[in-house]
Formats: C-alpha cells, structure tokens, sequence
C-alpha cells in the first residue's frame, strides 16, 4: 500500500496495530468465557451428581474427570493460540517501524 505522506502511514498503522489488539482481546474474553462456562456446566453436574446419589460412583468421575482433563486441554490450546497472536503483535509493531524507516529514507533527497 502505497502513502502520500507519514502521517498517512502512521494512521494506517495504529489502524491495523488496533485491530490485531481487538482479536487478542476478544480471543482472550471468548478463551474465559468457554472456561468458566465450562466449569459452571461442571459445578452443576457434580451438584446433581451428589443430590442423586452418584457422585461417588467410578463411571460418573472418570467421564466428568475426562471432560475436565479434556475442557482443559483446549484451554491450554487456546492460550497457546492467544499467545501467538500476541507474538504476532509484536512482530507487526517491528514491521511498522521498518515501514516508517523506509518511507522515511525513501523521502530524503
């Protein structure tokens, strides 16, 4: 993309940083909000789990202990997930100010 002046680099700039900002914040929210979603559903089963009796019972642990080791397996992904688009961030934040420095050479006489 081609600028007519810094400035006009400079905001296409904060325009993209903003928006990668958004995703890694929202990928953050929406990674809390599975998790305690998740937990709450778990609460609740266990709840119901212990007012009928069957709380105690090897099936019933072993399938919600699965669920809990899988729920937190994806957690672990999404962090993973959440941590690359920060790097990502970062690597763009070093692409900008190579792109400033070259429209800046790229203007001297």
């Amino acid at each position: 993309m081609s600028h007519n002046s810094l400035a006009e680099l400079e905001e296409s700039q904060d325009r993209e940083r903003q928006a990668a900002r958004r995703a890694v914040g929202e990928a953050e929210q929406r990674l809390e909000h599975y998790r305690s979603t998740l937990n709450a559903m778990f609460e609740s089963s266990h709840r119901l789990a212990v007012s009928l009796g069957v709380a105690d019972h090897d099936g019933f642990r072993k399938v919600l202990q699965r669920l809990v080791d899988d729920t937190d397996e994806q957690v672990r992904d999404g962090s993973r997930i959440v941590l690359e688009l920060d790097e990502d961030l970062g690597r763009l934040a070093l692409r900008h100010e190579e792109q400033r420095e070259d429209f800046i050479r790229a203007q001297r006489p």
